[in-house]
């Protein structure tokens, strides 16, 4: 080989050496996102980074409630729900304005605190109750959703059977690929051209 291929095979060698070191960008490359991580049941594994997971929006008190009327209260709030997606998931969103496989959003369940102190007006948030996954993977998933839900006591939970009803809550009230992008205003505004965000103003 001449000097000036080997300098060049190099520095390509190289700069597929800086790629692919840099957080995200492999996982550009091929399509799809390897941040889940599975042991030998198959089970996911919990993730020890949430706190440095995108945040997306929070909701208090959500849910569909049991009859026609609203049953949401300030004096019942509920929970108070945060969701965040895994950060080499939010980085492809933003390249290619869509979820690649292997995305994971986590949804947060948070007690309020009864007496926060000091007393203030409003709903403070409080302890993590439990956590859980949406994972999107069409290559992995008939349905292409899967969800698993941590209880804080566990560090690596099994997926709710296939045909459960988020799966089927999240395909027919979902705003964009089975997920409720309409509520958090990053993704509203990513993914459905703000014509949602705008609606709901």
């Amino acid at each position: 080989m001449s000097a000036k291929k080997s300098s060049a095979a190099f520095a390509i060698a190289a700069i597929l050496a800086v790629l692919y070191a840099v957080p995200g960008v492999s996982e550009s490359l091929d399509n799809g996102l390897t941040a889940a991580r599975f042991d030998a049941a198959e089970k996911l594994q919990r993730p020890d980074n949430l706190d440095e997971w995108i945040f997306l929006g929070a909701v208090v008190g959500h849910g569909y409630p049991n009859s026609e009327e609203r049953q949401f209260s300030a004096d019942s709030p509920g929970m108070i729900q945060v969701v965040q997606m895994e950060p080499a998931a939010y980085r492809y969103l933003k390249q290619h304005g869509k979820y690649a496989d292997g995305t994971m959003l986590a949804l947060s369940f948070y007690n309020t605190q009864q007496k926060p102190q000091p007393e203030v007006d409003g709903i403070v948030q409080g302890e993590l109750a439990s956590f859980e996954i949406h994972l999107l993977d069409k290559q992995k998933f008939t349905d292409r959703s899967a969800f698993y839900v941590f209880p804080n006591d566990k560090d690596a939970i099994a997926m709710i059977p296939a045909g459960n009803n988020c799966v089927s809550c999240h395909k027919e009230d979902g705003a964009y690929d089975a997920t409720f992008a309409q509520f958090y205003p990053q993704l509203c505004d990513r993914l459905l051209a703000g014509a949602l965000h705008a609606a709901a103003k």
